[in-house]
């Protein structure tokens, strides 16, 4: 497993034993002492003091873990323990991180800087286009993330009839041959445009 630390300048955060910001390959989690003090990251078999990692500026770190070609990457956040409950008591009662920002809306929460960067992450993201020909013209599935309950246009015209497949795939039928820059608008943003094919 390969880990980075966010929000450091480059050559700020070191490991004992290691090249500044060599990433560390292990099972880890990150334990914070105070701001500006020592940090330990801690794994299953021995522990690496970290110097220069201060919690007020770097509010978490990434994970990507691979198997052939597989792979996930896993963003991992740190709130205090107060912070902590609170977000644990709005979470249970929602499905996904779209409806869990939604409902940070309301919420202390809403300006710590964790939760900012959440809510940067969750816009969306179209990934890639299929065309697959139909009787009603062609139809396209939009597949990324974070697409929920969102809205297309194709060259800036709204596209009618979206159906959503899931979070992670939208499909919506256009003229046959019709071409384009596909772009989807939800509550979090708006993603880059994705060429039709």
């Amino acid at each position: 497993m390969g880990a980075g630390l966010f929000g450091q300048e480059p050559g700020g955060v070191t490991f004992a034993g290691r090249a500044a910001d060599d990433f560390h390959y292990d099972l880890i989690s990150v334990h914070s002492g105070p701001a500006g003090g020592l940090t330990k990251v801690r794994s299953s078999t021995r522990q690496f003091p970290m110097a220069g990692f201060d919690i007020a500026e770097s509010t978490g770190f990434w994970s990507l873990v691979q198997l052939n070609d597989r792979a996930a990457a896993t963003l991992h956040l740190f709130f205090n323990d107060d912070d902590q409950r609170v977000l644990e008591a709005i979470a249970a009662g929602v499905h996904d991180l779209a409806e869990l920002v939604a409902a940070l809306e309301d919420s202390p929460l809403r300006s710590s800087r964790p939760v900012r960067m959440l809510e940067a992450l969750l816009g969306p993201v179209v990934a890639s286009v299929v065309r697959t020909p139909s009787p009603a013209g062609d139809q396209l599935t939009l597949a990324g993330s974070c697409l929920s309950g969102g809205e297309v246009t194709l060259d800036g015209i709204p596209v009618l009839g979206v159906l959503e497949v899931s979070d992670a795939a939208l499909q919506v039928t256009v003229p046959a041959g019709a071409a384009g820059n596909l772009v989807v608008t939800t509550r979090m943003g708006v993603s880059a445009p994705a060429p039709a094919p």
